[in-house]
């Protein structure tokens, strides 16, 4: 009905053409020759023609309009999110185009790399606004076109009519509309007209989807993203052809011919699977000139032209696949000349051919350098070569490698692929794409063989993998690293046969871990007498995070550590090695033996923290306490800095101390830890390769080598050395068990001669110079952390006069000050006069971060104190720390720019206990409304706003966990919905 109609509509379109150039033709005479008496004969015949090609121009403006007014109702479009990383698709929220082309069924046209081969979920948007969830319910396992399947009884308020597709309608010349969400724009119109019907497969890259074995259909419409999938329609409201893709440098685009689509549409109508058959083999098409130089006879060229005068060619083997049953026959340049009783087919009869004899042996005839050959060989089912099912360990993704990346690699199709490193492969610096052969020396050839061989592996062991590049598939490399298992969920997943649903089975839990053997490394002979004592104090860390929390940005750490109470395994670092509690962190003695550690403390306001290993694990390895200097040196005093190179070889190095300077970082992007009211140590022209220590002509340490700063778009990376004192302060609190008290404020240095100017009396002027005469500063309020008790009396501004009657002038002396005492009274010069302040200090402990939460998507912390110090962002809620692609929190709450969660429902959730019980009671919800607080668009944060969004839960990919830091380690504790 719906074809009638448009043929109807078309015939209408031409007889009010007729009907016009009718009119024109009945014009009264003398008006013509009033006309033409005054005209040259040449104007007038240009004249009469632009009149007439106007009148034909304005028909067809009205004749288009009318065809897009009926047309617009069946393009819709998608919004697809891949929720997981599969063949050559990432995980990834999509926005694409689609069309009706079975009202009654329901079944929607789009590309195969809109509907993907993976694990998706997808919606349509209608014209009319309204909104239906869809489902996959066909990809070509070669081509770019697939199909969703939305339920019609949805819709209440629009209708859509199925396009006809009209495989015949495309044709050199044509003028066409592209139609759809071109560039992220909900509906465009695109005009063009088809040039070309032979042009190649468009080539978008290595190891990328590109569609073969096929010509397309080109035009000059620059089409872009978002308008994949959009109908190409004639004048009469046919698609003639599905765009595909375009040129990023040139006006044109990329369509593909309709006829294979129309044939999977009658499949899918009848309630049938698509059969598609192949020799699981590239062909291409070669002009006859070439061909000749190939070998083909003269015979066989005059037989083919004749056959079909229209053909610039013949097929060509390209490529076939390693192991294939056509690759024991069939070679690169072998020129096509038969198929079963077929003769010179091209790329549609070739196919129409193999879809119909899927699973038979088919005869094909080759001609190679001039010579007639025959074979037979068996038809490949495109189907069961295109994978369906994936395990995923340690936030990696492998599964049986795809015929497209076959094709890429020139590999078999027992490979396996890793579709995502994750965690657990990246610590093994393996990339997306690599193909994966052995775990622990057990070859992999299936699922089955991964998931046997990742039954011996527990959370924390080495394993050794062998692995090859995609770029060279034939060269193998071995990397070990652990396994780091118990941080995410391991399972295997299966697309059904007759269902787009996939299902999954957990997988055997991680073996308990092998207990460590003790084990003694020596030292190094060493010549310096500095090094030889330092060296059995310092040890490598490597640290490994799975997730970015806590506003760090990076999750690979490498650095030196001190051992500072070899009886408890205490091990000293810096906080720009090991940022939080999350992770897994390694211990290299000697450049030589690996030793497990946990993360025991995080210094709440300095860049320090403290590993912790078992001593007995090192058995006989000579170490030491590292030896603290008294003071640190003064200006021009030799100084030596003893470290380890990335190698893991120590080094040390002599230079002459600079002055203690007063460190001064940029605000941090989003509350990332950023160290302050410090002093620390500066050296001229040091070596910023070696991380270690800063010793003394004794060889004492006075400070730690550390890093405070990372390049980044502020400027290089800044190295320096902090204190002893600072460290030693740390360990004294932490031997006592006692919190680390703070005022909570932020200083920054203030000359003597600058608070002079604001009026600061002469007798205060004398006491600061009698208390330091070496620096004549003060310290000035620079900001409060929000929410603290100091926030509501501190002033940015104030200077500090005395903190409970001492005076301070440096940030070392405010912290003795306050050392043990719940309250601070506070003296501050402030608008010309003294003002003292009274507020209690701040309790800060030294866990770190303890718990988080894994939902929808998103990773859920309580804010860590960053928020509040340097983006004065009250604790208000939970803190979003990042989005999986593919996710609903990626999809919903990312273009929001939350930072906190702050009601879930309508219910409060100040912190990840309140969060969770409300994500408990919304537990039969689909749809939750967000409330929060959110971010302008700047880095760092400038100003923040409060926001409301609404997310769709999708409990099947995305169910929530929490992770709790505990005495052995962290667990991974799902949440009951």
């Amino acid at each position: 009905m719906q074809r009638s109609r448009m043929a109807a509509r078309g015939q209408r379109h031409r007889h009010h053409a007729d009907e016009k150039s009718q009119q024109r033709r009945s014009r009264s005479p003398c008006e013509t020759v009033v006309k033409l008496m005054s005209m040259r004969p040449s104007v007038v015949a240009i004249l009469i023609a632009l009149a007439d090609w106007s009148a034909e121009a304005r028909d067809d403006e009205s004749a288009w309009r009318e065809t897009l007014e009926q047309v617009r109702p069946s393009v819709v479009s998608l919004r697809v999110n891949q929720t997981r990383p599969f063949d050559t698709a990432a995980s990834t929220q999509r926005d694409g185009t689609g069309f009706v082309v079975d009202a009654k069924r329901g079944l929607i046209l789009t590309n195969r790399h809109i509907v993907s081969t993976g694990p998706v979920t997808a919606e349509a948007l209608f014209a009319n606004q309204e909104e239906v969830e869809l489902e996959r319910v066909y990809a070509d396992p070669v081509h770019d076109f697939g199909f969703f399947r939305y339920d019609p009884e949805r819709l209440r308020y629009i209708r859509p009519a199925g396009l006809p597709l009209a495989a015949e309608g495309a044709r050199m010349g044509r003028e066409i509309r592209v139609i759809g969400n071109d560039a992220g724009e909900r509906f465009s119109i695109l005009a063009g007209t088809i040039a070309r019907l032979d042009r190649a497969a468009p080539d978008y890259g290595f190891g990328r989807y590109n569609d073969f074995n096929t010509f397309y259909i080109q035009a000059a419409s620059s089409t872009s993203g978002g308008s994949s999938g959009s109908p190409v329609i004639d004048i009469d409201g046919r698609a003639v052809a599905l765009n595909a893709g375009g040129h990023t440098q040139a006006a044109a685009s990329y369509f593909l011919p309709l006829d294979r689509v129309v044939r999977a549409l009658e499949f899918l109508q009848q309630g049938k699977p698509v059969p598609r058959g192949g020799l699981l083999t590239t062909f291409e098409q070669l002009p006859y000139d070439e061909l000749r130089r190939l070998g083909l006879s003269q015979e066989s060229e005059a037989e083919a032209r004749a056959a079909d005068p229209h053909s610039a060619g013949l097929l060509v083997v390209r490529a076939s696949l390693p192991d294939s049953p056509a690759a024991a026959h069939l070679r690169p340049g072998d020129i096509l000349v038969r198929i079963g009783d077929r003769k010179f087919p091209d790329f549609l009869r070739l196919e129409g051919f193999l879809d119909g004899r899927v699973g038979e042996t088919v005869g094909i005839g080759v001609e190679r350098q001039g010579e007639a050959l025959e074979a037979s060989i068996e038809v490949a089912d495109l189907h069961q070569v295109t994978p369906a099912e994936y395990v995923t360990f340690g936030g990696t993704y492998l599964h049986r490698i795809s015929y497209q990346q076959a094709r890429h690699f020139n590999v078999p199709l027992d490979t396996i692929y890793v579709a995502a490193p994750g965690y657990m492969l990246g610590l093994a610096s393996i990339r997306v794409g690599s193909l994966l052969r052995e775990i622990n020396g057990h070859p992999l050839h299936s699922l089955d063989d991964v998931e046997q061989a990742l039954a011996g592996l527990g959370h924390g062991d080495v394993a050794q993998f062998r692995f090859s590049r995609p770029r060279n598939p034939r060269t193998s490399h071995l990397r070990s690293a652990l396994t780091g298992r118990s941080w995410f969920g391991a399972e295997r997943c299966r697309q059904g046969v007759t269902s787009p649903e996939w299902t999954c089975h957990a997988l055997a839990p991680p073996s308990q871990r092998k207990p460590a053997q003790p084990r003694t490394t020596r030292p190094r002979e060493l010549d310096d007498p500095r090094l030889a004592r330092i060296a059995s104090s310092m040890v490598h860390v490597k640290f490994d995070m799975p997730f970015v929390v806590s506003g760090v940005s990076t999750r690979h750490y490498r650095g030196a550590g001190l051992i500072v109470d070899a009886e408890r395994g205490w091990v000293v670092v810096d906080r720009h090695t090991v940022p939080e509690t999350t992770g897994d962190a390694v211990l290299t003695f000697n450049g030589t033996m690996e030793v497990a550690a946990r993360v025991a403390h995080i210094h709440p306001v300095h860049n320090l923290a403290l590993l912790q290993y078992d001593p007995a694990l090192i058995a006989e390895t000579p170490v030491r306490n590292a030896k603290f200097a008294p003071r640190l040196p003064r200006p021009g005093e030799d100084i030596y800095l003893a470290g380890l190179r990335q190698d893991l070889e120590p080094a040390i190095r002599s230079y002459a101390a600079s002055d203690v300077e007063f460190i001064s970082l940029p605000l941090s992007s989003f509350g990332a830890f950023r160290e302050s009211n410090l002093e620390y140590l500066a050296v001229d022209n040091a070596d910023e390769d070696l991380t270690g220590v800063l010793l003394n002509s004794e060889g004492e340490v006075c400070a730690l080598w550390v890093e405070f700063q990372q390049p980044s778009h502020h400027g290089p990376g800044m190295m320096g050395g902090l204190p002893i004192e600072q460290v030693q302060a740390m360990l004294d609190h932490l031997r006592r068990d006692a919190p680390w008290r703070s005022l909570e404020v932020e200083w920054q240095q203030a000359p003597l001669s600058a608070a002079l100017q604001r009026g600061l009396p002469e007798d205060w002027r004398k006491r600061v110079e009698q208390h330091d005469p070496e620096r004549r500063q003060m310290l000035e309020v620079a900001r409060a952390v929000a929410g603290a008790p100091a926030a509501d009396v501190m002033r940015p501004g104030d200077l500090l006069l005395t903190i409970n009657g001492h005076l301070a002038t440096r940030p070392r002396e405010v912290e003795q000050s306050v050392f043990e005492h719940d309250e601070a009274t506070v003296v501050v010069w402030r608008n010309g006069q003294e003002v003292a302040l009274t507020f209690d200090t701040v309790p800060l402990d030294w866990g770190g971060m303890q718990e988080a939460l894994l939902w929808a998507g998103a990773l859920l912390q309580n804010p860590q104190r960053g928020m509040a110090a340097q983006l004065a962002i009250e604790p208000q809620g939970v803190a979003i720390q990042r989005y999986d692609f593919g996710s609903p929190a990626a999809r919903y709450l990312a273009p929001a720019r939350l930072l906190q969660i702050t009601h879930l429902n309508g219910m409060a959730t100040p912190d990840l206990e309140a969060f969770a019980q409300a994500l408990k009671q919304a537990a039969d919800g689909r749809i939750l409304r967000v409330e929060g607080i959110s971010t302008a668009d700047t880095i760092p944060v400038a100003a923040v706003n409060t926001a409301v969004a609404t997310m769709k839960q999708d409990l099947a990919y995305w169910p929530s966990y929490r992770l709790r830091k505990t005495r052995d380690g962290w667990d991974r504790v799902p949440l009951i919905h």
